[in-house]
Parts: structure tokens; C-alpha cells; sequence
């Protein structure tokens, strides 16, 4: 017969691990951590500044026009009357150059359902002249409706304007059939050259 000693301290090992010294049962929890609220911002490069926040906006309302507060990125609605409903014209401003001229009509002919190229809307905002505002502002008027080909005449149709301040982008822009943009062209690009 072989050496029964290692199968012995085997056995009494086994045995001691069995044996209960605690009468209590032992219980593991894991915690889990709480998400986010909200992913935590990415600290700022040396040496960049961060952006100051939108300057208040100023303007000239056209006759017949009413402004209403804003809430959140909007600064203010304005209404009035124009084909026997109340038409509604949004303010909104940004810090610095929010996306850029080409970026937002890209975004507004999507918005509207307008199906153009990427090179058209290219040509597009190259072909938008700068203007002025009565502070001196750089702004441009886009009137979407001339990218528009066989819509429908129902279809909404958008005229907006940009105007890039020092610190920030004001946005101006009508959403409504064709004849009440028509209709009140000359109030919207007074409006948008009054903004300061």
C-alpha cells in the first residue's frame, strides 16, 4: 500500500475549510455607479477663452408687428396678421459664428423639405451678397424660395436672415407661404437691418 499521509492532510484540509466558525451567512452587494446627469465637459485647451454668452438684441419693429417674449435660445417671436391667420417670425441668437452661413441654410432647406444638392447650395450662399445693418453688422438675406423647383404651392417657403455681431449670430427667420413672405419681404429685411 502507498503512503497514506498525503491523502489524510487532504482530507483535513477539506474538513477545515467546511467547518462553520460564522453563525451568520455572509452577503455581497454589489454597487453599481449612479450614470450622469450629464457627461462631464472637457476642460478647455490651454490658452482658449471660453465664449462670452450672446449679448442682448435690439430692433426696429415694422408697423403691424407685435414682439412677444422668447424662451430659451429663442430671444423673442414676432407676430401679425397676414392671410387671415397669425404668422409668427423667430429670433435667435448664438455665441460666436454658430455653424456658419453655409451650415444653417443646409439645415433650413432640410427643415422646409427642399431637396437641393450640396454643390447648389454651395453656389447658393456664394452668390448671397453681404449687407449691412444700421449698427454695421455683416448680414445676409436668404431667401430660400428661389432654390425651389416645381414645389408645390402649399409647400412652407423660408426667408431668414444672418447677421454676425462681435460676439455672436443673430438669426431672423419667417417660415409661411409663399404670398405672406411676399407680402412682407420689406418688413422682414427692415426688421433684420434694425437688429443691434
Amino acid at each position: 500500500m502507498k503512503n497514506p499521509l498525503p491523502i489524510l492532510c487532504l482530507c483535513a484540509v477539506v474538513a477545515a475549510s467546511c467547518s462553520r466558525r460564522d453563525a451568520e451567512p455572509r452577503v455581497y452587494t454589489e454597487e453599481a455607479p449612479a450614470p450622469d446627469a450629464m457627461p462631464a465637459a472637457a476642460a478647455m485647451p490651454p490658452g482658449n477663452v471660453p465664449m462670452p454668452p450672446p449679448a442682448e438684441v435690439a430692433w426696429t419693429l415694422p408697423e403691424g408687428w407685435k414682439a412677444n417674449p422668447g424662451g430659451g435660445m429663442r430671444r423673442a417671436t414676432f407676430t401679425f396678421e397676414e392671410a387671415g391667420a397669425t404668422q409668427e417670425c423667430a429670433l435667435t441668437s448664438l455665441a460666436g459664428e454658430a455653424g456658419g452661413v453655409t451650415a444653417n441654410v443646409t439645415r433650413w432647406a432640410g427643415q422646409i423639405g427642399l431637396a437641393a444638392s450640396p454643390e447648389k447650395l454651395r453656389a447658393f450662399v456664394d452668390a448671397l451678397p453681404e449687407r449691412k445693418t444700421a449698427a454695421g453688422s455683416p448680414m445676409w438675406i436668404v431667401d430660400l424660395s428661389t432654390l425651389e423647383d416645381g414645389r408645390a404651392a402649399d409647400a412652407p417657403r423660408m426667408i431668414a436672415a444672418i447677421v454676425r455681431r462681435a460676439n455672436d449670430t443673430v438669426f431672423l427667420k419667417l417660415t409661411a407661404p409663399r404670398a405672406v413672405i411676399d407680402a412682407r419681404r420689406a418688413a422682414f429685411e427692415s426688421l433684420a437691418t434694425s437688429l443691434r
